[in-house]
């Protein structure tokens, strides 16, 4: 059938029944409309249900292929890169359909009521809390009870491989979400608020040895634990195993029952910035901690603020290595930076206050070390205690300033077994400037302490001197020592 005309102009609805072909040949000036054999009787048939335009301009071949449609009208195109433009508009009734197979470009979108788009999972995902403003939960693609909320944000993140986004407001969670790859969960800052309110995790990260979870960011959101230390579970984020290249940023951590962010094993790759921790039972953030497999390696703890933790205020531990801990804030935590059978570690230009230990290593194998650059200020028991194996360790350029609880310590070195470099530090009022007592050294071992400063001893104390030194007392040979 050829309609000689620039525009079809069609009002109400139309039907349009029993059509035969014609061997009429379009003029040049005009484009066919062709209509292929549809399923009602065998013959050239169209039942179109609402189809209400102005004018309907096209570019290229319009072709309704396959079966006769009752209420939803397909436009096709049988060129590639031709277009279907209506100049004027196109209105589809309340209880019809219009499906566009492809993408849409348009200036002005325009619906009376909902309108939804189907955009294959690369969209954002908006997720609306309880306490949402109305005009929020409006727009919102899922909408939380204050109830089991994980279920809302959970299938939001199952949906999407683009951005997850939660509103401003308070996200309750009766058990933890799980982390999938290549997810973005956003929140609208510190005011949206997730309540990990029980004995489970908050955000798992769980993958497996044959499917890591990979390129994973979250931020800009609040975590809130239960502040039970009965709660060892209540870690409010858990990257259990099996993760690569996960980015956490600008994240409110409080109060959880057991470590505010924790890094177990088999991951790798993973940055926490820009994060504020607090009121954590344990540790604030912990690195490898009771990690059983592969440990965690090539983590990025940088320019977080870590405050009020029991324990540490961040905890590398279990094997893991080459951990950089940089430009962090700590302060009133049992410890500011405690090791713990860990190597090839970087602890750097932190600035650490008002804690029993400034950067101490627990027990275990903690090799290749470099400390440096770090400000601690007021440990009652010492700035820096180095207590287990210590190979290839350096201690540079560090300020331990009103270290002067007692007998404590500005650095105080109780074992090695090899070299260790301590150089062009800093103690100013510290009760023992420098400590060092040395057990079961073999003949390679060997400090060397020069070109460190030490300024205004307390008169309070009677130290032994700036240099306290114990040589062996036991092994195959004496220790060696340079101090100047």
């Amino acid at each position: 059938i050829v309609f000689l005309c620039s525009c079809l102009l069609v009002e109400g609805q139309v039907k349009i029944s029993d059509l035969t072909e014609t061997t009429t040949a379009a003029p040049t000036n005009y484009l066919p409309i062709v209509v292929s054999p549809g399923a009602v009787g065998g013959t050239k048939k169209i039942a179109v249900g609402n189809l209400l335009t102005n004018t309907l301009s096209t570019v290229g071949t319009v072709v309704n292929v396959g079966a006769s449609v009752v209420g939803n009208v397909p436009f096709y195109t049988s060129t590639t890169g031709t277009n279907v433009a209506p100049s004027g508009a196109i209105i589809v009734g309340a209880s019809t359909n219009l499906n566009v197979i492809g993408g849409i470009t348009a200036n002005n979108v325009v619906s009376t009521n909902l309108l939804t788009a189907k955009t294959g999972g690369g969209a954002t995902f908006l997720v609306a809390a309880t306490d949402a403003p109305t005009r929020i939960k409006a727009q919102a693609d899922y909408v939380c009870d204050g109830a089991g909320d994980d279920i809302e944000i959970q299938a939001a993140i199952d949906a999407s491989v683009g951005i997850v986004l939660l509103s401003p407001g308070t996200f309750n969670l009766a058990t933890n979400l799980h982390a999938r790859s290549g997810m973005t969960l956003r929140g609208s800052g510190y005011n949206s608020v997730i309540n990990v309110n029980g004995d489970f995790r908050g955000l798992r990260f769980l993958g497996a040895s044959t499917n890591f979870l990979t390129n994973i960011v979250v931020a800009d959101m609040t975590f809130l634990g239960t502040s039970n230390s009965a709660h060892t579970n209540n870690r409010l984020i858990e990257v259990a195993e099996y993760t690569r290249r996960v980015t956490f940023e600008n994240l409110n951590l409080r109060n959880a029952g057991y470590d505010g962010l924790v890094i177990l094993h088999e991951a790798s790759d993973i940055t926490v910035s820009k994060c504020f921790v607090s009121g954590c039972q344990d540790d604030g953030i912990n690195v490898g901690g009771d990690a059983t497999g592969t440990p965690a390696t090539e983590t990025v703890v940088q320019g977080n603020t870590v405050r009020d933790c029991v324990n540490d205020g961040i905890h590398i531990s279990d094997g893991s290595k080459r951990t950089v801990v940089t430009a962090n804030v700590i302060t009133r935590c049992g410890n500011g930076v405690g090791i713990y059978n860990s190597t090839e570690n970087i602890i750097t230009s932190n600035m650490i206050t008002n804690v029993v230990r400034g950067i101490w290593t627990i027990s275990g194998t903690c090799d290749y070390l470099t400390i440096s650059d770090n400000i601690v200020d007021t440990a009652s028991t010492a700035g820096l205690v180095l207590a287990h194996s210590h190979v290839g360790t350096q201690v540079i350029g560090n300020k331990f300033l009103n270290i002067n609880s007692g007998s404590s310590d500005a650095i105080s070195i109780t074992q090695t077994s090899n070299p260790i470099q301590v150089q062009n530090n800093l103690a100013y009022n510290s009760s023992d400037q420098f400590d060092y007592g040395f057990a079961g050294l073999n003949r390679r071992g060997f400090i060397e302490v020069v070109d460190n400063f030490i300024g205004q001893i307390p008169a309070a104390t009677s130290p032994a001197g700036p240099f306290a030194f114990f040589s062996a007392t036991s092994g195959t040979g004496a220790a060696l020592a340079r101090l100047s």
